[in-house]
């Protein structure tokens, strides 16, 4: 069996997020105006 890279960074988040305690997937993201490039017009 072959396991990407991917995969496995998906599985050990997922353990990792579970031995914090946390649910497999985050339910909410925080953006600030410094990590959205804007254009001028």
């Amino acid at each position: 069996m072959i396991v990407r890279p991917k995969e496995i960074n998906e599985i050990l988040r997922n353990k990792l997020r579970k031995y914090q305690g946390k649910l497999k997937s985050p339910i909410s993201g925080i953006i600030d105006s410094q990590s959205i490039k804007t254009t001028s017009v």
